[in-house]
């Protein structure tokens, strides 16, 4: 788990800055920082004072959050693969300049050489 990043998401999901947080739990702003940057990793009661500072609990805090996120199937066929649905999707934004799709260099080689 990213214990920083799971700091800053708390923060901004309570519409707090660094320093709103930092003062609830008596740190600094630059340790705070750190910690969400994982520079730095905060002690078992450090941890716990930021995380009821963001009104939860460690229980909560390490609790992996399991909404899933719903995925568009529109596209994809039973039978494609990821580099067949790729290429589709390629011919159909030619058709229709509808999708915005970009891809690293390294992966328009690859399909262009399959082709």
């Amino acid at each position: 788990m990213d214990i920083g990043y799971r700091i800053k998401q708390l923060r901004t999901k309570n519409n707090l800055t660094l320093e709103e947080l930092a003062s609830r739990c008596e740190l600094t702003k630059g340790f705070l920082s750190q910690l969400e940057r994982n520079l730095t990793s905060p002690s078992i009661a450090t941890l716990q004072d930021i995380v009821e500072a963001l009104g939860t609990t460690l229980a909560k805090f390490f609790q992996e959050e399991t909404e899933e996120k719903p995925v568009s199937y529109t596209h994809l066929r039973a039978h494609e693969t990821g580099r067949n649905l790729v290429c589709r999707l390629l011919l159909e934004k030619k058709k229709k300049e509808q999708h915005k799709i970009y891809f690293k260099p390294k992966l328009l080689k690859r399909i262009k050489a399959d082709a």
